[in-house]
């Protein structure tokens, strides 16, 4: 059954309000103000503040497993019943960069997207997901009812984990690390799913090595389950920004660089998805995995030159090996001669 409409009014709401409010609103605040709140909330219950105050401590974990950074600012002289604390969204953190648009049909795929999982088992997850955009101004095309693809794949790890991470319980399931030929079983409590850069991270506290690993949801290769018998509290963190920060500051410090052929494919997607060339006529691409990066640009075969890192060069050099082993024909004519020496100049610039 989908989620209720007025818990996703609320939930929107509430991030419309700390997005908002430049200073923070208190929880007095939040439930005297926001929608979803202040209508069923009654300031001389007892009974009733307790259970708004639920409603809302449940929305912002909520909100901030979405991978919603909600920051929190304390009075010098606050008291222990945090009724004195700010809550507040850096909208920085959250809107779209100014450049950034959608078309008409790019905002169909992201609802029709949002619907696949809605009519899955990611009932809450879609849902959140079109909060986020009404919240970013993008309205669902309602033209689009009763449209219900199909998505398969990886995405039923994701289903899986975010099942197991509201539980908080404890996945099992196979993860192919990269060089690795076989994949092996891993047990973790999840502590953060998050959606960053177009791919999906798993925080999870690891029960064989008993600390915090990251995993990357696309390198899983079973459908993860609930270890039966087994629970992991969540410590009260805000584990999503804490994953998100991690990824970015090992981002800022893996930078890519590479070059395009004027009007390529490559051009277009990557100056669209990491910014115009530099003086140099070099893209430089931030990236927290090479492995991905290379994945991602061996799709561009010879509209591309790697310039540096050398261990990027390595990577993409393999792909293209694999590639050209796996369609290889049993004589060497000069035209495939001329095409593997295009994809040596491709990664030895």
């Amino acid at each position: 059954m989908a989620e209720e409409p007025s818990k996703v009014i609320r939930q929107f709401s509430l991030i419309h309000a700390m997005l908002a409010s430049r200073f923070g609103l208190t929880i007095d605040e939040i439930l005297n103000t926001v929608d979803g709140y202040r209508d069923t909330f009654d300031p001389y219950s007892e009974k009733s503040l307790a259970a708004v105050t639920k409603s809302f401590e449940r929305d912002k974990k909520e909100i901030r497993d979405l991978g919603i950074i909600i920051q929190t600012r304390s009075p010098a002289d606050a008291s222990d019943d945090n009724h004195g604390v700010r809550y507040l969204i850096d909208p920085a953190t959250y809107v779209l960069p100014p450049d950034v648009e959608f078309s008409r049909g790019e905002i169909a795929l992201l609802q029709l997207a949002a619907r696949a999982w809605q009519h899955g088992s990611m009932n809450k997850e879609a849902l959140r997901a079109l909060n986020k955009l009404r919240s970013l101004g993008i309205e669902p095309d309602s033209s689009l009812t009763g449209v219900r693809p199909r998505i398969s794949g990886w995405n039923s790890a994701v289903n899986e984990f975010g099942e197991i991470l509201s539980q908080e319980g404890v996945a099992q399931f196979d993860y192919l690390k990269p060089g690795d030929v076989a994949a092996t079983t891993r047990q973790g409590a999840p502590l953060a799913l998050i959606d960053w850069n177009g791919l999906w991270y798993l925080l999870a506290w690891d029960l064989d090595r008993n600390a915090e690993r990251t995993f990357l949801v696309s390198r899983v290769t079973t459908v993860p389950r609930m270890v039966p018998g087994k629970r992991h509290e969540r410590p009260d963190e805000d584990f999503a920004a804490h994953l998100t920060a991690e990824l970015e500051e090992l981002a800022s410090h893996n930078i890519a660089r590479v070059r395009v052929v004027t009007d390529s494919d490559a051009d277009f997607r990557l100056t669209a998805k990491y910014g115009a060339a530099d003086a140099r006529g070099e893209i430089s691409i931030p990236t927290a995995d090479l492995d991905l990066l290379a994945d991602e640009l061996s799709e561009f075969g010879t509209d591309i030159e790697v310039a540096a890192p050398d261990e990027l060069r390595t990577r993409l050099r393999k792909r293209f090996r694999s590639r050209s082993t796996a369609t290889a024909k049993p004589s060497l004519s000069s035209d495939r001669r001329s095409g593997q020496n295009a994809l040596h100049r491709a990664v030895s610039y």
